[in-house]
């Protein structure tokens, strides 16, 4: 039986994320490690989570990778349908308003969809595509960020028989009102959508609200400065 107030609701989310060294053209090709792994908050609500996923920002951009492992079924994606094709959905609120429960120009929707089926992996055959990113609009918005060119989104999909690993990016200069330096910090929210095994929240689901276009309910994430061994932030 769900409950009348999910657990997850009753905390405001905040993590670190952690800069990594690379340039915009190497993004893609970039491997984060287990500094750059996100907590998932989903297990609150007692959700499993089926994919890993991580985040690290450069003064040129934001980057994430997603990871699912142990697929028996192919996965589902059409270009039609991006936002219900298998992959990553990020929520950007470059302000991080929580007073607000609809979007502003500052909330931004980005979703990096898997390839489409005609470039599906074989079974047996493994390989990297590219895919297509999508800038959506949130629903009951007051205002919309700035279109983002498609060369300042970035993603490519290792594929392989048992899932697939996935890496996106966005140019920091292409999204509305981003503060891209150490000590910044933006709302934040995602989804990982995957046909067999379900839809992966950050924190809640949409059993319970339309989370995803409601800013005032997504966490925060703090772009903090890189550190020695010390924890001490490099000068």
């Amino acid at each position: 039986m769900s409950r009348l107030i999910p657990a997850s609701a009753l905390f405001r989310f905040r993590v670190r994320c952690r800069p990594i060294d690379v340039s915009w053209e190497k993004v893609v090709s970039v491997e984060l490690s287990e500094v750059h792994r996100l907590p998932f908050f989903g297990e609150l609500q007692g959700a499993t989570a089926f994919a890993d996923v991580r985040m690290a920002w450069t003064e040129e951009a934001l980057i994430w990778q997603v990871e699912v492992a142990g697929k028996q079924q192919e996965y589902w994606s059409r270009s039609t349908h991006p936002d219900a094709s298998d992959g990553l959905q990020v929520f950007l609120d470059t302000r991080d308003v929580k007073q607000v429960q609809r979007g502003t120009q500052f909330c931004h929707r980005l979703v990096f969809p898997l390839p489409p089926p005609r470039q599906r992996v074989r079974k047996g055959i493994s390989g990297s595509r590219e895919i297509e990113p999508v800038q959506l609009d949130l629903e009951g918005a007051r205002g919309q960020p700035a279109r983002i060119a498609p060369s300042d989104m970035l993603g490519i999909a290792s594929l392989r028989p048992d899932g697939y690993r996935l890496t996106a990016a966005v140019r920091a200069t292409a999204l509305t009102g981003l503060d891209q330096t150490a000590g910044a910090r933006l709302g934040f929210f995602y989804i990982v959508r995957d046909r067999e095994f379900g839809a992966q929240y950050w924190s809640l689901s949409d059993e319970y609200t339309r989370l995803a276009d409601d800013p005032s309910l997504w966490g925060t994430v703090d772009l903090v400065p890189e550190t020695d061994e010390g924890g001490h932030p490099r000068r």
